[in-house]
């Protein structure tokens, strides 16, 4: 299972190039790192969601 989410956040980060304030991608990227115990990293993409889409609930929750 771990495997899929390495792969994910691989996908995630080159959606990010394309599309780097792209809340959904922000939102997927944040979950799967902590899928994977990265949770440092985890914070600092929920941080960049945040700014993307300020008015979603989602991304606060996800600091909190």
């Amino acid at each position: 299972m771990e495997d899929r989410y390495v792969q994910a956040v691989a996908a995630f980060e080159a959606s990010l190039k394309i599309q780097p304030k792209d809340p959904d991608v922000l939102e997927g990227l944040t979950q799967a790192l902590i899928r994977l115990d990265r949770l440092d990293e985890a914070l600092e993409v929920a941080r960049k969601w945040v700014e993307a889409a300020p008015e979603a609930v989602l991304p606060h929750t996800n600091l909190s």
